[in-house]
């Protein structure tokens, strides 16, 4: 059996399932100049583990948090959104669902907004997406979120800015009001 016929027939077999251990032909030195006719084979890459089924308890929690969010209401969401999380084994759905738990703590529209709360998400988030390489996947998301924070944390200085203004000019009136009762009552 040559050569050729003998790695033919391995990879054959072990192709089919069927192999049996066979010595290894003798490895014959080429001649100085000439290429090996056959180098040794490379070992069969394995394939990457693929993420287990989800149960059905968790597409159906996974349902209800998206839901709850659709419907607007934010506390179930995202109590519900922490259970996915609790949950979750694969890295996209832990990112989504730390994306989605940003987001209730952002929106202007929701009764869990927190900005210091979403901040810990946000770290939390930065510090998956990292861990698993995940950045070029959710860096649309990211952008927005980051967006969405610093024009909430924008807001936030706007409003102190403005009830210290209203502070200002509230107690700014009170002088006047006082000045005029003093000039009102010297006359």
């Amino acid at each position: 059996m040559t050569r050729s016929s003998l790695v033919c027939a391995l990879i054959a077999s072990a192709l089919l399932g069927c192999y049996a251990p066979v010595a290894p032909p003798a490895v014959q030195v080429a001649p100085t100049g000439a290429a090996p006719a056959c180098g040794p084979c490379p070992a069969p890459e394995t394939a990457a583990p693929k993420p287990q089924p989800r149960s059905g308890e968790y597409d159906a929690l996974l349902r209800s948090a998206y839901n709850a969010y659709r419907n607007g209401d934010y506390e179930s969401a995202m109590l519900d959104y922490e259970r996915v999380l609790g949950r979750a084994d694969d890295p996209h759905d832990q990112v989504r669902v730390l994306i989605s738990l940003a987001m209730i703590r952002l929106l202007p529209s929701s009764e869990m907004r927190d900005l210091e709360a979403a901040a810990i998400v946000m770290d939390e988030l930065d510090r998956r997406i990292a861990r698993f390489g995940l950045q070029h996947e959710f860096f649309g998301e990211l952008e927005l979120l980051q967006l969405i924070n610093a024009r909430e944390r924008e807001l936030r200085a706007l409003r102190s800015d403005n009830s210290a203004l209203k502070k200002e000019i509230a107690n700014r009136d009170e002088v006047i009001r006082q000045l005029r009762a003093l000039t009102v009552g010297s006359e």
